[in-house]
């Protein structure tokens, strides 16, 4: 693979040494500090041709630096995807997923993807997957066109692509920004108001967007953030998936165990807020991370003294919330603050459509989703026990919420309890994410059999009393009766 890229540079090879990084992260890092300079850049040009040419070539430059020629390989789902919107748009969505998948399954067996990162290896795997994300949704979108508009959600109805958006368009959605690095995800729809500046992007409108000096301390604070937690995963990222294989480790006691599956799991987690905040940080310079301005009344008020309100709303391309995690008291609670964008395209383009309409999503919906996600990571045993042990987990927030309906809401509230249900998220969290880590079937085993699958032992344990808990009955004053 190296082959296909450039040669490495004598700075390179230092910088990465300095960094205590392999040449291809170096290189990946390098394009994410990078891509906050082009982020930069959209703020200057004017006119959607020239937006879209830029987004065009400065994400494929993005990409070419740390993948080479490799970043080709993203044209072929991107023809196939475009070509199926034009000439069959009602069958376009299904045409989609089924190639776009087929490849990207073939490139995870093909460079062991989940492998090769682990060893500080990077190629153009990920850069497919957020792409997969994107050209299933545009193509769902279109696809939405041909459908009765009585059959479409509200969401649906307000993102779908009714007319073929040409190619420069399509190819400025599909690399903008150099989101192909690390994410997110997000809607055709969005990223074309935003680069023909239109809706609250619009120079006319009435409030217009939040200063320059605004938008430069938040990008600012979060590239901070995304230093931190980068000189962290530098300083302490040795202690990952497997310290659990070693020696030392299985001759510690049970709670240190826990302990040790606790501190690994964390620090697995730095790399991706590095990553993620360090995106954010670009697309809060671009503009594009800006959602409006606060609530209506507030707005209206600032407006009637002829001034912008005082707080700018911000967060569309937020994937990631450190203090969110770590504080989440539920299964349910976790997915809200860790890869926000993915579980959204989840949410919007797999749970809601395979439920059937008007009716409520069931624990198969659940299965179902959980299922796509874990294969769109890989095909690794470790990713499947990982995202199957998240259902059960969810359907047992479910059934604990249920039973707290019965209690009273000032003992819900309780601070101790608090604290132990977010212990318990945390604790569960990164057991389960130990085979998530370590991949293999017979190491993510072992993982689990070392603590005695404890949390597991719990969480079906309350699934099977499910059958017996029910909630509570909402009056009419909307509050829980008998």
């Amino acid at each position: 693979m190296l082959a296909q890229r450039l040669r490495p540079f004598g700075w390179e090879e230092s910088g990465a040494s300095v960094a205590g990084l392999t040449l291809d992260q170096f290189r990946f890092t390098l394009s994410m500090f990078a891509s906050i300079v082009v982020c930069y850049g959209f703020r200057h040009l004017k006119g959607s041709l020239a937006r879209n040419l830029y987004s065009v070539v400065t994400g494929f430059a993005l990409l070419a630096y740390p993948f080479g020629v490799e970043c080709f390989q993203l044209l072929v789902p991107s023809i196939v995807t475009y070509l199926a919107m034009m000439f069959s748009p009602k069958h376009c969505a299904k045409i989609a997923w089924v190639f776009n998948f087929s490849i990207l399954i073939y490139m995870h067996v093909a460079q062991a993807s989940g492998l090769s990162w682990n060893e500080g290896k990077m190629d153009i795997t990920g850069g497919l997957m957020i792409l997969v994300l994107k050209l299933n949704a545009l193509a769902t979108a279109r696809q939405d066109s041909t459908r009765k508009v009585e059959h479409l959600n509200p969401y649906q109805q307000s993102h779908v692509v009714r007319n073929q958006p040409n190619l420069l368009e399509f190819l400025s959605y599909t690399v903008s920004m150099g989101s192909l690095l690390s994410g997110p995800f997000f809607e055709f729809s969005e990223f074309q108001q935003f680069i023909n500046e239109q809706g609250i992007w619009s120079p006319k409108a009435a409030l217009g967007l939040p200063s320059f000096f605004r938008s430069m301390t938040r990008a600012f604070l979060l590239l901070l953030e995304s230093v931190v937690y980068f000189a962290v995963f530098v300083r302490w990222g040795h202690w990952n998936g497997a310290v659990m294989l070693t020696p030392w480790y299985h001759g510690l006691p049970l709670l240190h165990k826990y302990s040790v599956m606790f501190f690994t799991g964390a620090m697995f987690q730095f790399k991706y807020y590095a990553a993620w905040k360090l995106a954010e940080a670009g697309y809060v310079l671009a503009g594009f991370d800006f959602l409006g301005w606060e609530g209506k009344e507030e707005t209206k008020k600032e407006e009637e003294k002829g001034k912008k309100p005082s707080t700018a709303l911000w967060g569309r391309c937020k994937n990631a919330s450190f203090f969110g995690v770590w504080t989440a008291d539920s299964a349910r609670s976790v997915p809200q603050n860790w890869n926000i964008c993915t579980g959204k395209w989840l949410r919007r383009y797999v749970y809601e459509r395979i439920t059937p309409r008007q009716r409520k999503p069931g624990f198969q919906h659940l299965l179902c989703t959980q299922f796509v996600c874990a294969i769109w990571h890989g095909l690794f045993p470790g990713y499947q026990l990982f995202f199957f042990g998240t259902v059960i987990w969810i359907y047992m927030s479910q059934v604990l919420f249920r039973a707290e309906t019965h209690v009273d809401p000032k003992w819900i509230r309780f601070l101790p309890y608090r604290v132990l249900k977010i212990v318990w998220t945390n604790v569960v969290l990164n057991y389960l994410a130990s085979s998530f880590q370590l991949l293999l079937w017979k190491e993510s085993i072992d993982s689990y059999l070392e603590v005695y699958m404890i949390p597991h032992v719990i969480l079906i344990g309350f699934c099977l009393c499910g059958a017996f808990v029910k909630p509570k009955r909402l009056t009419a004053a909307g509050k829980v009766g008998a």
